[in-house]
């Protein structure tokens, strides 16, 4: 799919452990800095959370907003080890988080 000109892949399942719960999301953007997810789960702006994708390390992050289930999240700077397999794994989308 093509979206304003940018090729799109589809959602990547994840999971999210916030406040000694698991649960299931999706990947719709992500960077060396942070994700935007889409989940059910009700984290809120500065929760604390665990983000891991299958086959990858987990990394810490930090809640940015949660809006309708779109949920923004920032990595611990402390994570870049960890965080160098998004760059790759993953083409930004624009569109999606800013």
């Amino acid at each position: 799919m093509k979206i304003l000109g940018f090729e799109t892949r589809p959602p990547t399942p994840c999971e999210i452990e916030c406040r000694g719960e698991t649960s299931v999301a999706s990947v719709q953007n992500i960077s060396r800095t942070g994700a935007a997810i889409i989940t059910n789960s009700a984290v809120q702006a500065s929760d604390a959370l665990v983000f891991s994708v299958e086959g990858h390390q987990a990394i810490r992050a930090r809640v940015i907003g949660n809006e309708s289930g779109i949920v923004r999240i920032q990595f611990d700077e402390r994570e870049n080890a960890a965080i160098s397999w998004a760059k790759s794994s993953r083409t930004p989308d624009p569109t999606i988080m800013r």
